[in-house]
């Protein structure tokens, strides 16, 4: 019991007015149009903790041996 008590009194790491909870649950989800530089376009559905890390899905989930980027991208769940 002493433990938690010691945990629960710390001094917390995080910013104020922030729920570290929330950030770690958060997730993100896109529909994204890729394009390679030959002009190529692909749809791919991206998601993640960030938007980086949604965009990098949707690239890492595209045919490869191209070189994709996304060109647009629209929200289909953010929390």
């Amino acid at each position: 019991m002493a433990a938690c008590e010691a945990e629960r009194d710390a001094p917390s790491m995080r910013q104020p007015g922030t729920d570290s909870r929330r950030e770690r649950n958060r997730r993100h989800v896109f529909e994204v149009t890729l394009l390679d530089a030959d002009g190529a376009e692909w749809h791919a559905i991206g998601g993640g903790a960030s938007v980086n890390e949604a965009l990098a899905f949707a690239v890492a989930s595209a045919p490869p041996g191209r070189n994709w980027r996304p060109v647009h991208w629209l929200e289909l769940y953010g929390d």
